[in-house]
């Protein structure tokens, strides 16, 4: 089946993910516990596990230690996610991540939940990741210039996590190419039937965000 018309069902059940981070980072007892409260925010009142679009955004589900450098308000994250160039996107590859950085558009639904949009080609490595798990984590950043004499910068940056699924819907297909050219442009763009014709649009549902910055 191509890409085209695949989407990435079969992954991991959340509960195999978490013993997965068990094994692998050998957490904590505190890290346990925020990891299950996480979990708890996540899940719908019958128990099941968070349908496609459910959206978290409750900034004391995972604790920040430098509280003071958060960015608490989602409309100053949105204003953020605005003015960021790329996004990188994490994946699992076994042993280490695999990180892609890529070019992006985003809309928020009416529910505060934001999308994230990538385009691509049709096959390749993140492809077949994706398809075994689709579970990603990425990260956006502003960088200031950096100061003789110091061992830190200015930022601002994001970090999240959500599930990637490629888009098969054709009107949805062109609202995301659109939504990514307009991130790049002021002007009324076209989307052209051979752009569509040789793109995979994927989308990245986003189920947490956090912000954070230093400026001076």
């Amino acid at each position: 089946m191509g890409l085209m018309t695949k989407s990435y069902a079969g992954c991991p059940s959340q509960s195999a993910a978490v013993s997965v981070f068990e094994q692998r980072l050998q957490m904590t007892r505190k890290k346990a516990l925020v990891l299950d409260h996480l979990l708890r925010l996540t899940t719908l009142r019958n128990g099941h596990a968070p349908m496609r679009h459910d959206f978290i955004y409750d900034r004391r589900s995972i604790v920040m230690r430098r509280s003071d450098r958060e960015i608490t308000d989602y409309d100053d994250i949105l204003e953020l996610v605005k003015r960021c160039d790329v996004c990188r996107v994490a994946m699992f590859d076994e042993q280490y991540p695999y990180i892609v950085p890529m070019n992006f558009g985003y809309k928020v639904e009416d529910n505060g939940a934001m999308i994230i949009y990538f385009h691509g080609a049709k096959q390749g490595k993140k492809h077949d990741l994706l398809s075994k798990n689709n579970h990603v984590g990425f990260e956006m950043d502003i960088s200031k210039p950096y100061e003789k004499g110091t061992i830190t910068m200015q930022y601002e940056s994001l970090v999240g996590f959500g599930d990637m699924e490629v888009i098969d819907e054709e009107s949805e297909r062109i609202e995301a190419h659109l939504a990514i050219l307009r991130h790049y442009n002021d002007d009324d763009i076209q989307v052209s039937a051979e752009m569509m014709r040789n793109t995979c649009m994927l989308k990245l549902n986003v189920r947490h965000i956090t912000g954070k910055r230093n400026l001076k």
